[in-house]
């Protein structure tokens, strides 16, 4: 790390380089050393957006989108969640639909991982995959607003049919039974009867 710092500065701007130091903050994410790689990922970016601006090389919107994405995965990885929101604050530059698909889903994580389930509510994703929707139902679970946790939970369900994981079972019962729903319990506890032996039923 030390021996790659002191020759990056005479590197940066040389063609090719962007890549081999995206691989080189790829490696520190797969050990673990995420503070590293999220450092060398901002590196990256802010030198290709230089090169760019100064019209040294064309860089994509998509590519700078990318490292960004990367940095804050990897500073939410390590537990730096202001800081992650720091860097997902602003719009993504590209348009590019699976790009910002990703950024809506790491916002929401931030924030439910910060406690702030009103803004994980209003987090918006173009194609939700089971994640973001437990994420949703999550918010709703602990805002106790139990007829939208249930209807989240149910797509969930909708959607993983017999795999659905334990903890989404238990606040589904938990959710259509405080909802007064009890079609949807009774469906539930026949469907998943060891749900009503848990401590929380």
């Amino acid at each position: 790390l030390q021996a790659h710092r002191i020759i990056a500065p005479d590197f940066r701007f040389e063609p090719g380089f962007d890549a081999q130091a995206e691989r080189f903050a790829n490696r520190f994410l797969t050990v673990g050393s995420t503070l590293v790689a999220a450092q060398e990922y901002e590196a990256v970016h802010d030198h290709l957006a230089v090169s760019r601006d100064l019209g040294l090389a064309e860089v994509e919107d998509q590519r700078l989108d990318e490292l960004r994405l990367k940095q804050a995965r990897a500073l939410t990885m390590g537990g730096q969640y202001e800081t992650a929101l720091a860097v997902l604050r602003d719009p993504l530059l590209s348009s590019e639909v699976d790009l910002n698909d990703e950024r809506a889903q790491l916002l929401a994580q931030l924030y439910s991982d910060t406690g702030q389930s009103a803004a994980v509510l209003e987090t918006v994703i173009a194609q939700p995959n089971v994640d973001f929707l437990r994420l949703k139902a999550d918010a709703y679970f602990d805002r106790g607003e139990w007829a939208e946790a249930q209807a989240v939970y149910q797509e969930i369900w909708d959607e993983v049919g017999a795999e659905l994981q334990l903890e989404d079972g238990i606040q589904f019962l938990l959710s259509a039974y405080r909802a007064n729903d009890l079609s949807t319990t009774a469906t539930l506890t026949r469907a998943f009867p060891d749900l009503t032996k848990i401590p929380q039923w």
